[in-house]
């Protein structure tokens, strides 16, 4: 019977619309890509009340050691028709995870995918044309508009072809992780100061809740949204 030893690690959340007003009126093409998808990076945007509504997911996670978890600045993308996005991770900054959020997600669209880095070792002597070893090259997680997925920063990922006439817009992010080393009994999250409308401060949340898997509440005489 065949198994499986390395699976890849993401996690998938369903969470529901939310409204980003007109920031998608204000996206522009970044040449800097060298392709055709209109981002917000570059535009002023109070980021509030979405970080607000994704940070309690990323309180689910396995942690095992405390620590706070520090947000970048998102960005919105928008792929209309003839967009696509290579191949890319989000190593750069010392991020360790990040996050796409699907806000708009028409049937067709075109599809993120995660890479398999050991395909090319199973294709390298022949095995892959040999065997029917039941792996693929390119995982597409089943995603519908309101979906969130984080993952290692690591993993490489695309957007492949899109080809509707209807627009795909996606929010995304990363997050560095700051270990405690202080020996504290708290875990807390918050985003860089320097992020426009973002939460100037951080809020403690309670380790002994985080541990029952649940979403946790705030435990903190701090403000949760700093506006």
């Amino acid at each position: 019977m065949i198994q499986f030893c390395f699976p890849t690690v993401y996690w998938h959340f369903s969470i529901g619309q939310i409204d980003f007003d007109n920031l998608g009126n204000k996206c522009l093409i970044n040449t800097e890509w060298n392709c055709k998808v209109k981002t917000s990076r570059g535009v002023e945007y109070k980021w509030n009340q979405f970080l607000q509504t994704i940070q309690p997911y990323f309180l689910q996670l396995p942690y095992k050691k405390q620590g706070s978890l520090n947000f970048s600045e998102p960005w919105m993308n928008i792929y209309e028709k003839g967009c696509y996005q290579e191949p890319h991770h989000h190593i750069s900054g010392g991020h360790q995870l990040s996050y796409c959020y699907f806000s708009k997600l028409p049937e067709g669209s075109g599809k993120f995918g995660f890479w398999n880095e050991q395909f090319r070792n199973y294709c390298s002597n022949e095995l892959y044309d040999i065997m029917n070893l039941d792996t693929v090259e390119w995982g597409f997680p089943d995603v519908k508009a309101g979906d969130l997925l984080i993952f290692p920063s690591f993993l490489i990922h695309q957007v492949t072809y899109h080809s509707l006439d209807e627009s795909r817009v996606t929010v995304s992010g990363n997050v560095k992780m700051i270990v405690n080393d202080d020996g504290g009994d708290t875990f807390r999250y918050g985003v860089n100061d320097s992020v426009p409308g973002g939460l100037a401060e951080y809020c403690e949340i309670d380790l002994l809740e985080i541990s029952k898997g649940g979403v946790v509440g705030i435990n903190s005489t701090k403000p949760y949204c700093g506006s």
